[in-house]
């Protein structure tokens, strides 16, 4: 889409004039080289006898080099229904589609109409015909194809009946096209039944059903390949109170796909495409319970299954998860909270094939997090979180099961906040965290060892200035210390680091706003990065091993940036932002960057 695109340009002026109000988003970003556009109109216009609904999304990418690549994707579409007589009204609807990559393009135009007959409040029946046209083309081809076709649409409205509100929609669509025609039936159920007031059950059914047929490629000539998709899915969901005041919850689902393929004139029997299908579905429960004002606590189990035949034994697979889970919220105080979550869970991964099932494996997961949070005063607070995460995959086939391995991640972050008076405010946080990645038959003394450990300890200090209800100022200090490297058995793990980063950075920013209309940001901040590798060198039979630490890149990243908000009023509103970016390194040139986003919103 080069903005603004000449090939449904006419389509934002048919949107624009079409109704009186509407509501428009336009976002253009760019860099060094490459270049965005958004562009947004949605509307819908009622009035008494009439309907229309207009609705255009359009995105556009410009990669600069030798040569520019452009990149497009445009949908507009107009829907309109205009009462005739009695339960008669005329429905039209019209699209418009672009999609292309540098010189080639898929253009597509289709237009519908019918009447819609309500011959109850709750329930419409709408026949429709339609034609369409589709244009494909390259540098080397051109291809059109065109056709007509009709459908059928039926819809029955939220209705009470015994006490259960049904909806439901029907359709089918029928595209004869020259090249690739094609059936398509959509059809969906939603029941609600609520009971005492606060208890519900839900359950909903939906479903597709389409084929078409295409040409493809054969040594003999050409060849027909009719293609049967189909789809459904059932979902259902209830919620009560039970005595004490717990809260129960059940959710379930189950899903179907399949995709079918039929051959004409095609006698290779390595056939491009197969008969493919995915099913799964599982559920969920939970168990709430509180006790107003000093604790809460939810319980729940899920489990789900799914199964995907490619009748390609290398690609088929089963995955089968359990989870077992909690949170929970304390006051231990008026001072004092806690708060954790827990969870644990089973994840088996299998092929069906006995000859396939080298990656046989289950994956063991366990997360805990937890925060503590402590009031002294109105004017500091200091709290503490932490957390553990663990992946234990184990693999069936004893070839394997020299992969067993342990992904292990600790986490341990105190911070304060402090606010010695009313203008000033100060945060103080630092995390410690640590990855051990660890194989269960791996317990060599020295190199190789896939065993690794990952290590990042962070600082940061913010404090922000409120000088005046007009103008504030924020500052921050960041200084990082990251490290990775191997892990090697001896009567437990040492570490051998491979690489070590050191990083400093400062943030300075200021928002200024005059009045309710207009904001100025300034922004800056500066970082500097160290990375060091380690060697080893001697000779380890006379034990005159020496690690060698060197500088092996330095960075130095400054960012300007400046961003201007203006908020006209409540419909209309304009974001500006500028920035530049200077990259210094070692033993590389320097860069500089450019970045630039203007966003719009218009409302009327």
């Amino acid at each position: 889409m080069r903005w603004p695109s000449n090939r449904y340009l006419f389509a934002i002026i048919i949107l624009i004039v079409s109704t009186a109000r509407a509501d428009i988003k336009l976002d253009f970003n760019r860099n060094n080289q490459t270049y965005n556009w958004l562009t947004s109109f949605n509307h819908a216009f009622q009035q008494q006898g009439f309907k229309l609904i207009t609705s255009f999304n359009g995105e556009s990418n410009l990669i600069k080099g030798q040569t520019n690549r452009w990149q497009e994707n445009a949908a507009a579409n107009v829907e309109s229904e205009k009462s005739i007589i009695g339960p008669l009204s005329l429905v039209t609807t019209a699209e418009y589609n672009v999609n292309g990559l540098d010189r080639r393009r898929v253009l597509s135009i289709g237009l519908a109409t019918g009447l819609a007959y309500r011959p109850w409040e709750f329930f419409k029946l709408t026949p429709l015909v339609r034609v369409d046209h589709i244009k494909r083309s390259d540098p080397d081809m051109h291809k059109s194809d065109q056709g007509a076709g009709y459908g059928i649409e039926s819809a029955i409205n939220p209705g009470n009946l015994y006490g259960v509100k049904l909806d439901a929609n029907f359709s089918f669509d029928r595209r004869k096209l020259s090249n690739i025609p094609s059936d398509e039936g959509k059809y969906s159920v939603n029941a609600y039944r609520s009971f005492f007031g606060s208890d519900t059950v839900w359950a909903a059914f939906k479903g597709l059903e389409a084929a078409k047929k295409y040409y493809g490629a054969s040594t003999e000539g050409g060849s027909i390949i009719k293609q049967i998709r189909q789809e459904r899915q059932g979902d259902f969901a209830a919620a009560m109170t039970l005595p004490a005041n717990l809260h129960l919850r059940v959710d379930g689902n189950a899903r179907l796909s399949r995709y079918l393929y039929r051959y004409t004139g095609l006698e290779d029997a390595n056939l491009p495409q197969r008969d493919n299908y995915g099913q799964g579905g599982g559920y969920k429960g939970s168990l709430k319970g509180e006790i107003q004002g000093l604790a809460s606590g939810i319980v729940g189990y899920a489990w789900s299954k799914s199964n995907q035949d490619f009748q390609k034994a290398d690609l088929d697979q089963k995955i089968e998860l359990g989870e077992l889970s909690f949170q929970g919220k304390l006051r231990i105080s008026s001072y004092d909270s806690l708060y954790t979550d827990l969870l644990f869970g089973v994840t088996s991964y299998s092929n069906p094939s006995i000859n396939s099932n080298r990656e046989d494996r289950d994956q063991q997961s366990f997360v805990l997090n937890g925060r503590f949070n402590h009031i002294f005063n109105p004017y500091f607070s200091v709290g503490l979180t932490g957390g553990v995460n663990s992946f234990h995959q184990i693999y069936v086939s004893g070839v394997q099961s020299a992969n067993n391995n342990q992904n292990n991640t600790y986490i341990l972050a105190p911070f304060a906040s402090w606010k010695p008076f009313g203008p000033f405010a100060l945060v103080q946080s630092f995390e410690i965290q640590a990855n051990y990645i660890t194989f269960d038959f791996d317990r060599a003394s020295k190199a190789p060892t896939r065993n690794r450990i990952f290590r990042r300890a962070t600082s940061k200090t913010e404090w922000k200035l409120t000088i005046s209800d007009r103008l504030s100022w924020v500052q921050s200090y960041l200084y990082r210390y990251e490290d990775y490297g191997q892990l090697f058995w001896n009567d437990g793990w040492q570490q051998a680091l491979s690489w070590d980063r050191r990083r400093n950075g400062l943030e300075t920013k200021l928002v200024y706003a005059p009045d309710h209309i207009f904001q100025i940001a300034p922004f800056f901040s500066w970082e500097k990065t160290n990375d060091y590798n380690h060697d080893i060198t001697g000779n380890s039979q006379e034990e005159t091993i020496t690690e060698l630490r060197y500088l092996a890149d330095e960075q130095v990243k400054m960012l300007f940036d400046i961003e201007l908000i203006f908020n006209w009023n409540h419909v209309r509103r304009t974001r500006i932002d500028f920035s530049h970016r200077i990259r210094t390194f070692l033993q590389r040139p320097k860069e500089n960057s450019d970045y630039a986003t203007v966003s719009m919103e218009y409302l009327f």
